[in-house]
């Protein structure tokens, strides 16, 4: 596979979804082999977080699709990992690894190939400490009588 690249990645809230979001770009030459499909999985902690198979009979491509899935599908992760408290920040780094396999008629392996790279993301707690006042509202003076 070409380079891959997975951009650390900085959020100000008190917790977050982790997503991510993968454009790939692929190729692949089976030869004379007789090609069914192309598959790509998207693994995160060792868990395959999202799929994609597209059916195909060319024995020689060239092409592009994308993976979604979230982070806390993966059981490396859990929701309160990326979960902050008031005037933190937390780091957690994340290993994603791509899957590509080129297919034949009966779903075995003809070609395949991995990448996989490292993540850093970090959530900071948008309030500096827990004790806090607002006030706020509209006011009008009028003619008492």
């Amino acid at each position: 596979m070409d380079s891959f690249d997975v951009a650390d990645a900085e959020f100000e809230a008190e917790q977050i979804t982790p997503e991510l979001v993968v454009d790939l770009r692929y190729g692949y030459d089976a030869g004379t082999e007789a090609v069914s499909a192309v598959r790509f999985g998207l693994v995160v902690g060792g868990d395959e977080i999202a799929s994609e198979r597209l059916d195909t009979s060319r024995a020689v491509f060239e092409g592009q699709t994308g993976l979604t899935g979230r982070l806390t599908d993966s059981s490396a992760w859990d929701a309160s990992d990326f979960a902050v408290e008031v005037g933190e920040t937390v780091t957690r780094d994340v290993s994603v690894r791509v899957v590509f396999e080129v297919l034949d008629r009966s779903d075995s392996v003809l070609v395949s190939d991995t990448a996989s790279d490292t993540a850093t993301v970090e959530i900071a707690h948008p309030q500096a400490n827990a004790w806090t006042a607002t006030v706020g509202g509209t006011g009008t003076i009028q003619d008492a009588e």
